[in-house]
């Protein structure tokens, strides 16, 4: 089972060719004129049966039971450390409000299907020379994983007195474990 909806190809087609993005025409630059164009807002088209199941992957809740057995199968690998889910260090957690709870919840929902999907794609790269489009597709993987840690530390920056609140500053490096470092105390004596 895939998780998703039994539904006639031909219904899923049919929907997406009425989408405005997939109405829109091409204008065509002619030859020289390609190097100085500003590039539009598409890529190059996909597939049309692999566009119609991204354009519905991307737009359809999908089984919530496929989703956390797929996480299960595809556990950060015991060496990628930094592919855990950073928790919530229990002095920020305690500080916390009920809703800044719920959507903390939600983030690290959302980062543990994104690990997962690093380390299957990282599974199926595994002793592979990588090419370019694959190497760039495991960095946005990975970068999106980093973004989503920063906006975890923006969104519980109102707990915190404007003295440390730095603390929640975008970071170059995201240390594993904890979402604020282990020595999380130490820093704070130290502002």
């Amino acid at each position: 089972e895939s998780g998703l909806q039994k539904t006639d190809p031909v219904d899923i087609e049919m929907a997406f060719e009425s989408t405005p993005q997939n109405k829109k025409k091409r204008l065509e630059v002619p030859g020289i004129a390609q190097e100085f164009a500003i590039p539009e807002g598409s890529g190059e088209d996909l597939e049309d049966s692999l566009a119609a199941s991204i354009n519905y992957m991307v737009s359809h809740q999908l089984h919530s039971s496929v989703m956390t057995e797929l996480s299960e199968l595809y556990k950060a690998p015991g060496n990628c450390a930094s592919l855990e889910v950073p928790t919530v260090n229990p002095m920020v957690w305690a500080s916390m409000t009920p809703s800044m709870r719920a959507q903390e919840v939600k983030f690290q929902k959302v980062l543990k299907l994104f690990s997962a999907a690093i380390t299957a794609y990282g599974r199926q790269m595994e002793n592979l020379e990588m090419t370019k489009i694959q190497k760039d597709t495991l960095g946005l993987l990975c970068n999106s994983f980093f973004e989503i840690n920063c906006m975890r530390k923006a969104a519980i920056r109102p707990i915190f007195h404007p003295r440390f609140a730095s603390l929640c500053q975008k970071s170059e490096v995201q240390a594993p474990g904890y979402l604020f470092e282990e020595n999380l105390p130490k820093q704070l004596k130290q502002l």
